[in-house]
């Protein structure tokens, strides 16, 4: 049995081997974590780059889609606002507010895999330590 990630990149493959002059990619890294999803967007874009394909993505992970020539940005099926990464950053609307939102979330997501690497016997390991033995056991 395959994965969820291992089942999108073969359909991602899968696509990219057709050929298509318009590609749509609909949430297509959404079950990849993000340095599978960072791989994998250069390829594709290297390939539609290459080959001079218009692609669509569709996504709610706005770093799948920073670098595209044009972004729609959809509130209750109408487009609120468009224009390049940087031009929708300076509006300050709403997708600045997801685009911060995210690298926050991305920035502590960040900090606790850095947190988990820690060893035993660290501060933080010793602190995690004596709050669980300070719990009453039930």
């Amino acid at each position: 049995m395959i994965s969820g990630g291992e089942k999108q990149r073969l359909a991602v493959s899968r696509l990219i081997l057709k050929d298509p002059p318009l590609v749509f990619f609909d949430e297509a890294t959404s079950a990849l974590d993000t340095y599978t999803e960072q791989a994998l967007l250069q390829n594709i874009n290297s390939i539609i780059k290459e080959k001079q394909r218009t692609s669509v993505f569709v996504a709610h992970r706005l770093r799948t889609i920073y670098d595209s020539d044009q972004i729609l940005v959809l509130k209750d099926g109408h487009v609120v606002e468009s224009g390049t990464h940087a031009q929708l950053l300076e509006m300050k609307g709403v997708y600045a507010e997801l685009w911060h939102a995210q690298e926050l979330s991305l920035a502590h997501d960040a900090d606790l895999e850095r947190n988990l690497e820690v060893g035993p016997d660290s501060e933080l390991a010793e602190n995690v330590t004596s709050t669980d033995s300070a719990q009453p056991k039930k």
